[in-house]
């Protein structure tokens, strides 16, 4: 967090869009997802803010009220390691559950796009997700999964079909801009 304040983001820091991005979604009758990194698993990559401090959970706080979705975008590492997978989402969940956002749906979208087919699609559905996001390019905007269409992705290890489903990424902000 770049500005300080006690109790909410400072509106002064370029970051802190997410009152815009709320209003914006809203004037279009749309819903928006807000992912969050509940841990740390290589801080060069991991961010600056903390599930516990006050301001983050305030801002999860509005975005639950406000009807938004708040989703699991989890540590670097993760990508390989179900088990911190699985753990970030529990505490992502706990977090929420304190301040009072209740979802039937969770999902999100690996850090930095990182995926391991072998790997990463098994820790998303052991983490009790609905879907993921990464599957996307993250130098241009396109169709990396050949489609902008829902699909079941399916566990190679295992040979068969996952109940996660994969919501193809089409275009990254950092992309585009």
């Amino acid at each position: 967090v770049r500005y300080s304040r006690r109790k909410a983001l400072h509106p002064a820091d370029p970051f802190n869009t997410f009152e815009w991005l709320m209003c914006v979604s809203e004037t279009h009758d749309l819903r928006s997802a807000f992912y969050f990194i509940p841990g740390k698993t290589y801080p060069p990559h991991d961010p600056l803010y903390d599930l516990e401090d006050i301001r983050i959970r305030n801002l999860i706080r509005r975005i639950g009220q406000r009807g938004h979705e708040v989703g699991l975008h989890p540590g670097y590492n993760t990508y390989r390691d179900p088990d911190t997978l699985v753990a970030q989402g529990e505490r992502l969940r706990e977090v929420c559950e304190l301040e009072g956002v209740n979802q039937s749906e969770w999902g999100g979208r690996m850090h930095y796009l990182q995926w391991d087919a072998q790997v990463t699609p098994g820790a998303w559905e052991k983490a009790d997700m609905a879907y993921d996001s990464t599957l996307g390019y993250a130098d241009h905007a396109g169709f990396r999964c050949g489609t902008s269409k829902d699909y079941p992705l399916f566990d190679v290890l295992r040979q068969k079909t996952l109940a996660l489903i994969e919501r193809p990424l089409i275009a990254m902000e950092g992309t585009v801009l």
